[in-house]
């Protein structure tokens, strides 16, 4: 396993459209601690919650009409088991998702041995009214691209019997698709697949590569853009506009800064000595410049992209810059996580931010160096609402400025 989120599983049974198996190691609690976790999840309530038990085994097949789901607990060593019609099952949505690493821990990047996160869910018809949903969390060895998550995708569709397909979401970071046993507005017929997969010899359908290069974005909302600042004016090719007031935050931290600079020369005034002087420098240094970094990020901003000047004007509180459209190689959409520790009142969590940012080059130079035009606002726990908000900004510009764009994701 990777984590204790969602085990990775490895296919070891694939009959393309008749029989499709997964298996998963997962672990025990060590004996020693068994009665201690049992009274543990006695006195809190939650051995049975859903988020305590992750997919061990999975297997569909065709030849019984059945999709059988057996799941482990995270914490005790125990297993149960669910068996659905596959006449029951009306759909499929499989989708990649993002999964924050622990900690202050770096994200690994997909490889075929740390493969993406991806979440199946079962439209399950039990009676009448609307079919439920039965979410699989999995992580499969080999499925590291989106072009083989989409493989996969199809891989479960066809084995459960669905025959159309429909992309619904494309970008550089997610895919989506959900299929259904019967048409659909929008869908197509599910791709045909010969053989059985094959994941580290990088083999797919032409499908899946095809669903993986197709963008589903939405339309920029720039009216209810959550940034920082306010897009006043948004209108590519012909003039983008981008305010951003000056934030109190910076006010408490002048002073702050003033006292880190100033710490050294106190130190040595008053006692005269060198090792409490070194002491003070490296302390006001640190806690001045976080300081500055604040108040940096705390200034107000004006951001003009003139289509009819070619120009983009970035202007603050003290300095203005204009930029030159020929000077642009391609813009960014950097996506930032910032791991929050914990106190006695609050748990630990991650915030999320997304920043575009214009790479820009000097004539008769190579070099590119990342200025920063619209950021949103940071999300505590919310990795995709920021995302979600700056990617259909990030594609508008870049194709009405004609460059590349490219997306990176939270590390």
């Amino acid at each position: 396993m990777t984590g204790l989120a969602t085990p990775v599983v490895r296919i070891t049974a694939d009959e393309p459209g008749r029989l499709l198996a997964l298996e998963a190691e997962t672990a025990a609690v060590p004996e020693a601690l068994s009665s201690f976790v049992r009274g543990l999840v006695r006195m809190t309530g939650v051995g049975d919650d859903d988020e305590w038990w992750r997919p061990k085994r999975l297997r569909i097949d065709r030849a019984t009409g059945t999709l059988t789901i057996v799941e482990g607990h995270a914490l005790r060593d125990e297993e149960r088991t669910e068996t659905i019609a596959l006449s029951d099952v009306t759909g499929l949505t499989v989708r990649t998702r993002y999964a924050a690493p622990s900690g202050r821990d770096p994200a690994v990047p997909p490889s075929p041995d740390a493969p993406r996160h991806l979440q199946a869910v079962a439209h399950v018809r039990d009676g009448p009214g609307d079919p439920r949903d039965r979410p699989i969390p999995l992580q499969v060895l080999g499925v590291d691209t989106r072009e083989k998550a989409a493989d996969f995708a199809y891989r479960l569709g066809a084995a459960l019997g669905l025959r159309h397909q429909r992309l619904v979401r494309g970008d550089p970071r997610r895919i989506e698709i959900s299929m259904t046993r019967e048409d659909a507005p929008g869908s197509e017929s599910l791709p045909s697949i010969d053989g059985p997969a094959d994941y580290w010899g990088d083999k797919v359908v032409a499908a899946a590569v095809a669903a993986a290069a197709a963008l589903r974005i939405g339309a920029p909302d720039p009216a209810r853009f959550p940034g920082k600042g306010r897009i006043t004016r948004w209108s590519p090719g012909d003039e983008v506009r981008y305010h951003k007031a000056f934030e109190g935050l910076a006010i408490g931290c002048f002073p702050v800064a003033l006292a880190g600079l100033l710490a050294a020369p106190a130190a040595w005034w008053l006692s005269g000595d060198a090792a409490a002087t070194v002491v003070a420098l490296v302390v006001g240094l640190l806690f001045g410049g976080m300081a500055l970094v604040v108040i940096a990020k705390s200034l107000p901003l004006d951001l003009r992209i003139l289509w009819p000047e070619q120009a983009i004007v970035v202007k603050g509180l003290f300095n203005a810059r204009g930029i030159p459209f020929r000077e642009v190689a391609s813009l960014e959409l950097q996506c930032v996580r910032t791991y929050q520790s914990g106190s006695r009142s609050q748990s630990a969590y991650n915030n999320y931010s997304c920043h575009l940012r214009a790479h820009v080059r000097a004539p008769g130079t190579l070099e590119a160096r990342p200025v920063d035009l619209i950021s949103t606002r940071s999300f505590k726990a919310d990795a995709e609402t920021p995302y979600d908000a700056a990617l259909p900004l990030t594609k508008g510009l870049a194709e009405a400025l004609g460059v590349e764009w490219r997306v990176t994701d939270y590390e």
